[in-house]
């Protein structure tokens, strides 16, 4: 897994914003834990082909199933869940745009269950389906 090292850099200058939607009293804790989530979030990115259980994010992060569920969805807006179809549709966006690849090409190269999700998934982040962005 690699991580990104500006993550860590710039969570020396955290947010308060972002700090206050993590659960805890403690400023070093929601330092501790936003740190964590962090590793949660590279790992989707690094890992976007993969079926990613919450489990794992707990694994990696040392935060409880219930914690890195919760406390990535205060801080990033999503589930994990959500959050890794939102990259992976994100990437398959890009790669359609650009025309190098197919839609059922992209749905085998970015590992989503199957043609009609994808679809179904696609037109609910973008509005459109993803044949809208073939030449």
């Amino acid at each position: 897994m690699t991580c990104q090292n500006d993550d860590f850099d710039n969570a020396q200058k955290y947010d308060p914003h972002v700090l206050n939607k993590i659960d805890s009293k403690k400023e070093s804790t929601k330092k501790e834990v936003y740190r964590k989530l962090l590793l949660a979030r590279n790992y989707i990115h690094d890992n976007l082909t993969t079926k990613i259980t919450t489990k794992e994010l707990s694994e990696i992060s040392a935060l409880s199933n219930y914690h890195i569920y919760t406390s990535f969805k205060n801080v990033f807006g999503f589930t994990p869940h959500q959050y890794h179809n939102k990259v992976k549709l994100e990437k398959a966006y890009m790669l359609l745009k650009n025309g190098s690849f197919s839609i059922s090409d992209v749905v085998v190269l970015l590992n989503f269950t199957d043609l009609q999700s994808f679809n179904k998934l696609f037109k609910k982040l973008y509005g459109k389906p993803p044949s809208s962005l073939m030449k």
